[in-house]
């Protein structure tokens, strides 16, 4: 999941997929905001407002670097707005469960070139005194960091006149990023407004997505506006992009703030219902062409299911409303499985009863007229097994007949019964984990690993984790360097081709990781061009090793790969082009080496020296005794 942060004054446009930063005063209710800098060893550090210190220069309005929020506003600065502006040195903060984060920060102004841009991310450097010139305005980086106090923290400590234009956040690994941290300044819970021709009519205000970094609405909420007639939920993981007109919950619990979300089914009723966060139950099937069918979110997580991530806790959704009639649309189904026994109660009403797929049958959808009498709507499965919602549509009743929309879906073709040929003239075999070994794939943040992979997402080596990456030049050393490779790494989302007239999805190959990035691609100023090497704390032995290069969408390498100094893969040199997002036939975009070496330092060490612009898929590694 991704959240982005977009820093503007106020009447400046929302980027697609951002919050919006005004500049206001950090709160506990908003969930993020300013606080003084020289107050952050505090327990509780002094919020401050510094809205006046945010600019819109108007040079390119779909840009982030086009606005920006100064951090430290010189009090010697000469300019019409230097009376107003703030000049109390700040630093933003967010409010997060601890773990593991992502992040990614910009600096820059579009029209002046008078700062030292220095960005500190929990006290770690990640910017450090980018000084910008006419053909240089703007700098970016990322690193991986850790919260602990449950509030992410950035400061501009050491810089002079440090101007923030965004930032992004991402989970890393199974640290979870709530769904209800933040709107876009004041927020209000949904409410009946009325629609103010004196009918008695009444119509639905809803949240408006401000988007995660995928534009895929997954809860973040500016204040709601009048829709006019009809709110359209569909559930899914943050990494899916939602439906057009659809807001997406991503399984976060209820909030009062946002208006909406997930409670223990035990508690529906109440006086204080108990919220819960289900976010590992929501899934992005892939498999039909329609949205709302595709992404689901379980109810109930059956015990027979081997998913330690899973939350099994029964629940119940609901939503923020004025009390009054509504016509409620559910749909329930999973275009993959057929292990359920779906149950629907809106309000107490039951709405579908015991609906059990089959393969001609996958999907049910009701609509029904419900009153609400204590200000939300709920929706729980009671009586259901393994019940699975794939999204909810509610409109203020107007009287007229209840009728049930037709269901009609179309299957996205990836066969899954025809034989995959061997690797050869573009068609790719599937990359299995190596039984009892230990499996690698290069990737990216926001998406998850292959089956019986571990993700490596370019993180600098770590004696706690065991595994990362070290400068090539050290790899090897008593004291490698650690380096962070995270801007180097890509996730391809290209189907390949089986060669006999259908397509897979083959996710260990269509991720990667750039250990030498060429300084003149295009995305060579955010990538890291330092040669890297990555390392595995392993016991002394002997050990077989198996790696995959290649790059799906483009052939511009000369892959190489060095295990322990031997090499496994030698200047091979990939052919072929993307043709509508499929591999041809006559491509050659991977190859794969295995090789036996002897490690005698306690760390695994592979390297592409010799190499240029090689590109890591996945690597393999077993204990040569259990061969």
């Amino acid at each position: 999941m991704i959240i982005k942060v977009n820093f503007a004054p106020e009447g400046s446009t929302t980027l697609d997929g951002f919050i919006t930063d005004y500049g206001a005063e950090y709160s506990p209710d908003r969930g993020f905001g300013w606080v003084i800098q020289s107050s952050l060893e505090d327990e509780n550090p002094t919020p401050v407002d510094i809205s006046p210190n945010t600019r819109d220069r108007i040079s390119n309005s779909d840009v982030t670097g086009d606005t920006l929020i100064h951090l430290q506003y010189p009090t010697d600065l000469i300019s019409p707005l230097a009376a107003e502006s703030i000049k109390i040195p700040s630093a933003w903060e967010y409010d997060i469960a601890n773990g593991s984060y992502l992040v990614t920060v910009g600096v820059g102004d579009p029209d002046f070139v008078d700062s030292t841009h220095v960005v500190n991310v929990e006290g770690e450097s990640l910017i450090s005194n980018f000084v910008p010139t006419e053909d240089n305005l703007f700098a970016e980086n990322t690193t991986l960091v850790e919260v602990t106090d449950g509030r992410l923290t950035i400061d501009a400590i050491g810089g002079e006149n440090t101007k923030l234009t965004f930032v992004e956040i991402a989970s890393e690994g199974n640290a979870e990023l709530p769904a209800d941290n933040g709107e876009s300044e004041e927020s209000e819970t949904p409410v009946d407004t009325g629609d103010g021709d004196g009918d008695g009519e009444s119509e639905i205000e809803t949240p408006v997505d401000t988007g995660d970094g995928d534009g895929d609405g997954d809860g973040e909420i500016e204040t709601p506006v009048d829709t006019g007639d009809t709110v359209r939920i569909n559930f899914a993981p943050a990494s899916a992009f939602s439906p057009e007109g659809y807001i997406q919950d991503i399984g976060g619990e209820y909030n009062d703030d946002r208006g909406y979300g997930w409670i223990t089914q035990d508690s529906v009723g109440s006086d204080n219902p108990t919220p819960i966060n289900i976010s590992p139950n929501t899934r992005d099937r892939n498999s039909v062409v329609e949205d709302s069918f595709d992404s689901l979110i379980h109810l109930q997580y059956g015990d027979a299911f081997e998913n330690d991530n899973a939350i099994r806790t029964p629940s119940a959704w609901e939503y923020e409303l004025a009390n009054g009639e509504y016509t409620v649309t559910v749909g329930v189904g999973d275009p993959q499985f057929e292990d359920s026994n779906h149950v629907i109660n809106i309000e107490g009403n039951s709405i579908i009863a015991g609906f059990v797929p089959t393969e001609d049958n996958l999907f049910a959808v009701k609509t029904s007229t419900v009153e609400v009498t204590d200000g939300k709507l709920t929706i729980d499965a009671i009586g259901g097994e393994n019940t699975k919602l794939n999204f909810v549509e509610i409109a203020p009743s107007d009287g007229s007949e209840i009728t049930d929309p037709p269901i009609d879906v179309t299957p996205i073709e990836i066969p899954t019964e025809v034989p995959i040929p061997v690797e050869g003239g573009g068609v790719v075999e599937m990359v299995e984990p190596i039984a009892d070994g230990i499996n690698i794939n290069f990737g990216v943040a926001t998406v998850d690993s292959a089956a019986g992979f571990t993700q490596d997402i370019g993180a600098a080596y770590n004696s706690d984790r065991g595994y990362g990456w070290v400068t090539q030049d050290s790899a090897g050393s008593d004291n490698p360097t650690p380096i962070n490779l995270f801007a180097n790494a890509r996730d391809r989302n290209t189907l390949f081709n089986n060669g006999q007239g259908g397509v897979f999805q083959e996710p260990v190959q269509d991720s990667l990781i750039h250990l030498q990035y060429p300084t003149g691609l295009g995305n060579s100023e955010t990538a890291v061009t330092t040669p890297a090497a990555w390392e595995h704390a392993v016991e002394n032995g002997r050990y077989e090793v198996t790696v995959g290069v290649g790059d799906p969408d483009f052939f511009d390498s000369e892959h190489t790969i060095n295990v322990e100094g031997e090499s496994a893969i030698s200047g091979f040199i990939p052919t072929g082009t993307v043709e509508n997002g499929f591999l041809p036939l006559d491509a050659q975009a991977f190859a794969t080496g295995t090789v036996t070496v002897d490690v005698t330092d306690g760390r695994l060490t592979i390297d592409a020296i010799g190499g240029e612009n090689t590109k890591i898929n996945y690597v393999s590694i077993i204990p040569i005794t259990d061969i």
